[in-house]
């Protein structure tokens, strides 16, 4: 009888202190749409000093300029939607790519630590993309670099995002998701 009362003694303090802990840990619910907004608002307000867009643009452009190179490295691991490469591991994990361009990838990581990652699409479009978890509001913040012409501009409208053309034809976007109903479960951890 003792041991009985001793085991749903224990196991309910467990409960208790499990329930406790996680309303301590994630006491904050989802971002309503106003908070959203605010934040977009913030975010596109604070967008960086002109030099580092310009670094961006630079990286970007090298990218773009040796796009077949790229390409035709990689065609074995694209995938059909998107994939991402890390900028800063690009030369490590991406040896199949010719040296000269790997030093110079390399060398643009050692001088600038860019946290962007190299996205191509299916149609083969460059973009530099950054993803950071706010985890008070339960969203992702993702702010995109990708030059645009006529022929490909991004039309996709999305409820949560800003636009803005930077010069020679760059369109910096900045989209707030929310993490619960675009879970990417590769993402949601500490950026």
């Amino acid at each position: 009888m003792k041991k009985g009362c001793l085991i749903i003694f224990f196991t309910l303090t467990i409960l208790i202190v499990s329930i406790t802990g996680y309303i301590i840990l994630f006491p904050e619910k989802p971002a309503s749409e106003k908070t959203k907004k605010e934040i977009l608002l913030a975010e596109f307000n604070q967008i960086e000093d002109t030099e580092k867009l310009n670094k961006k643009i630079e990286v970007l452009f090298f990218l773009e300029k040796n796009k077949h190179i790229i390409l035709d490295s990689l065609r074995d691991v694209l995938n059909r939607k998107e994939t991402y490469f890390n900028l800063d591991t690009f030369s490590k994990r991406e040896p199949r790519l010719p040296i000269k361009l790997l030093n110079e990838l390399s060398k643009i990581s050692s001088n600038d630590r860019i946290d962007y990652q190299l996205r191509i699409t299916e149609n083969e479009k460059f973009s530099l993309t950054s993803t950071i978890t706010d985890y008070k509001n339960y969203l992702y913040i993702i702010r995109d670099f990708s030059r645009i012409d006529s022929l490909n501009i991004d039309d996709k409208i999305e409820k949560l995002s800003k636009t803005i053309l930077i010069k020679d034809n760059v369109q910096y976007k900045l989209t707030i998701k929310d993490a619960f109903n675009d879970i990417d479960p590769n993402n949601f951890a500490p950026n």
